[in-house]
């Protein structure tokens, strides 16, 4: 992740001209939401998808006090510019400079979101693979409902002008190959669509290692 260069100083952070329109403002305790089901298709499903996302890439990523940009998108309607996340004491904060919401997610210690563990103690080399995709694929893919250490992989991911760098060992190519062949009939079509295009990306990553290829080929 790199810092998001804000400047400024406005309330809380935020830069001062961004200020006057300030877009929808939301603190949502996540646990509230835990007996939502993941792999429901409706809007409550998908908000806890979103939110859990952010706490994972703020607790994967080790982010601070400082807005680093992130591989999460808006999740208004109208926007779904990439955002930007810190962590304030307990709360995990998102702000947005497409449409100037934010927010803050707190409860989200020891959920299923909360990667802070597993990432204390991960010592995998992700050096063996590279995988260029979009943040649009990405999203899906970070919906399906995954083991923490390939959440984890994601989670890491970043941000490379138009595209997103996902690297691997060469084992949680498989892995997630494996993973997401077992969940791809339960998201939903426009999900499947992006999904496929990334097990897409994973396959020649994959095939290129094993061709003991320098660099992956990528599909555009």
């Amino acid at each position: 992740m790199e810092y998001w260069p804000f400047g400024g100083g406005g309330v809380g952070g935020l830069p001062c001209t961004l200020i006057p329109i300030v877009g929808r403002h939301r603190v949502v305790d996540i646990r509230k939401l835990g007996n939502v089901r993941s792999d429901r298709e409706d809007a409550a499903a998908r908000e806890l998808s979103w939110l859990g996302g952010i706490v994972e890439v703020v607790t994967a990523a080790g982010v601070a006090d400082r807005w680093e940009r992130a591989i999460v998108r808006c999740d208004e309607s109208n926007c779904g510019a990439s955002v930007a996340l810190r962590r304030t004491g307990d709360a995990c904060e998102w702000y947005c400079p497409g449409c100037a919401t934010f927010g803050a997610i707190v409860g989200w210690r020891g959920s299923r979101y909360d990667l802070t563990d597993l990432q204390r103690v991960d010592d995998n080399d992700r050096s063996d693979a590279v995988i260029f995709t979009r943040l649009d694929e990405l999203d899906s893919v970070r919906r399906c409902p995954l083991p923490a250490g390939l959440k984890l992989t994601l989670a890491l991911a970043t941000m490379h002008a138009d595209y997103v760098v996902v690297t691997c060992a060469e084992r949680e190519l498989s892995e997630l190959l494996c993973g997401l062949e077992e969940v791809i009939g339960r998201v939903s079509a426009v999900d499947r669509r992006l999904v496929d295009r990334f097990v897409a990306r994973v396959d020649a990553a994959l095939l290129a290692c094993e061709a003991h290829s320098d660099a992956p080929p990528t599909l555009h």
